[in-house]
């Protein structure tokens, strides 16, 4: 089992609760990723998340990318995963099945490892 923290920065997503619980994975609240290209005390707390979080091992993914834009600042600050409407639109569930088998041809059926020394 793997442990993922949504919304992490806000509500009870907080540094304290890595230090009591085993986190695979912390997912940046989209509040931040839409204000990092313009704040750029903003995208310092994103860098020093991203940091954080590979110093303890654990995968970041930024929620809520719109733009081009804003997958470039976070490739610049080191995020590594993403999510949004940039990448792909919502989907009905009939759907999905299709598109991640497509997906997954055009990568090569690549899969990335949640944790360092894991297996995909």
């Amino acid at each position: 089992m793997q442990l993922a923290v949504d919304d992490f920065g806000t509500g009870y997503s907080s540094l304290k609760f890595l230090t009591r619980v085993h986190v695979d994975e912390v997912k940046i609240d989209r509040s931040f990723v839409a204000r990092m290209v313009d704040s750029p005390d903003v995208a310092t707390i994103l860098k020093a998340t991203v940091d954080l979080a590979g110093d303890l091992g654990i995968r970041v993914v930024a929620e809520g990318v719109e733009t081009a834009e804003q997958k470039t600042t976070l490739v610049w600050l080191g995020c590594q995963s993403a999510q949004g409407h940039y990448f792909y639109p919502p989907l009905p569930a009939e759907k999905i099945t299709s598109v991640l088998i497509n997906l997954g041809r055009a990568t090569g059926d690549v899969m990335t490892p949640w944790r360092q020394g894991a297996t995909a």
